[in-house]
């Protein structure tokens, strides 16, 4: 499956002043994979270590321990790799590090044992930004979108013609614009991850995808088991309730819904844990006061106010299957929701919520600019298209500044076509205009 990434690590690997490269993203998006693609296509020799076998990593170290004393080793090259005989420089992946510490330690250490040799590291979990800096080159695999599932599919001219129908502001065919609504609900329950993403396509149907994500959820859960049992029991909590959350249109993520007195303290460490690992995406609100600093800072989310998305559409999609949501009213509305925030993470634009004062409605706030050079984007979602909106009305109203509003729509038609109005197969389009503060 052809992945937008790989085209970066491509540009990397050419690069004349490289650096170690470090390679992000959630469980199941399929970085072992690409680093694995990569150095089969376009190296002579490379070395493969995961870091999560105990039989592997003692290898590594027994290797670094004879290269400090003798200054030479050449036993680690009969781990895995397609070794010739030649000078030629290769390529050492070591997947499934954690600490940072043990990153810049290992660096170091490949360093002198093969000089010259490019390295990627693989790495689950989010590193400091400060010990990135000039250091290392980072970049970060999300779930396929829903471009590179319909290439996947073999829909691949779909791609460019939603595409060219954004810039145009126009309307595809009837037929066409059907066929994409349809495509685009198989999207919502298969989601990107490449295991689901291959059993749909082999099999032409999603009778086993739940299952495949109930694994990828449930491994989640293990991991965290292996350090701390209690840390795993929230993590599943957090998790679990995410579907009643959402379908309640919530304004913000209640913690009494996962039990009776539960407070935001006692779930601090497995909501840290939850970000850090790419797990799930944190949405914090901007209250009408901060409106104009979030232009131009980041807003800190002390999980006071927030609301918490799972990283991949089709995930949530089989965990409300798995906890009975799918058939609740509001589930749609929560599902769509995801889905956006899962569009806008992948396209690195910062994102909170902005809600009325009654708390009943909310939209989310884009910091990011539109053609029109506007600093803050407000994305209202609805279910059914109408002329005017109270929520937008009522935002402009309090911020005169803010005028490009988006919407997004399940009821979209072809016949009433609208510059703000947007059917949701094409809103990843619209988002990829967006102009970034970076």
């Amino acid at each position: 499956m052809k992945r937008k990434l790989f085209a970066q690590l491509k540009i990397w690997k050419e690069s004349l002043q490289k650096k170690p490269l470090i390679l992000t993203g959630a469980k199941g998006t399929g970085k072992t994979y690409l680093a694995l693609t990569l150095a089969k296509d376009f190296y002579k020799r490379y070395i493969y270590i995961n870091y999560e076998l105990q039989a592997d990593k003692d290898k590594l170290a027994a290797c670094f321990e004879r290269f400090q004393l003798t200054g030479m080793v050449t036993e680690l090259t009969s781990i895995e790799g397609s070794l010739e005989d030649g000078n030629d420089n290769g390529l050492f992946i070591v997947d499934g590090m954690i600490c940072t510490e043990e990153i810049q330690g290992i660096i170091y250490k490949i360093s002198e044992l093969y000089p010259g040799w490019d390295i990627l590291i693989i790495s689950g979990y989010a590193q400091p930004a400060f010990c990135m800096i000039n250091k290392y080159t980072t970049l970060k695999l999300y779930p396929m979108d829903f471009d590179e599932f319909l290439s996947a599919a073999g829909h691949e001219w779909y791609v460019e013609m939603i595409d060219e129908a954004v810039n145009k502001n126009s309307t595809l065919p009837q037929i066409f614009h059907e066929d994409l609504v349809n495509l685009f609900e198989t999207y919502l329950i298969v989601g990107g991850l490449p295991a689901a993403v291959n059993e749909y396509i082999n099999n032409g149907n999603t009778e086993n995808i739940t299952q495949i994500h109930r694994d990828i959820l449930y491994s989640y859960f293990y991991e965290t088991d292996m350090k701390e049992e209690s840390c795993a029991l929230k993590v599943r909590q957090l998790l679990f309730t995410l579907p009643q959350q959402l379908s309640k249109r919530n304004k913000k993520f209640q913690f009494n819904q996962i039990r009776k007195g539960a407070t935001e303290n006692q779930y601090k460490d497995s909501l840290t844990f939850i970000k850090s690992s790419f797990c799930g995406m944190i949405c914090p609100r901007i209250s009408d006061d901060r409106i104009c600093s979030y232009e131009t800072e980041e807003v800190n989310c002390n999980f006071s106010a927030f609301k918490l998305y799972l990283f991949d559409i089709g995930l949530y999609h089989s965990l409300s299957k798995i906890t009975g949501c799918e058939r609740k009213d509001g589930f749609r509305e929560g599902l769509i929701e995801s889905y956006i925030a899962q569009v806008l993470t992948c396209a690195n634009i910062p994102f909170g919520y902005w809600e009325t004062a009654s708390g009943s409605h909310s939209l989310f706030l884009l910091r990011a600019a539109f053609k029109n050079n506007y600093p803050v984007v407000p994305l209202e979602i609805r279910t059914k298209i109408q002329k005017r909106s109270k929520l937008l009305g009522t935002l402009k109203d309090k911020q005169p500044r803010i005028n490009q509003m988006l919407v997004t729509t399940d009821d979209y038609s072809n016949d009433e076509p609208s510059g703000n109005i947007i059917p949701l197969y094409g809103v990843k389009n619209i988002i990829d205009n967006l102009i970034l503060f970076r």
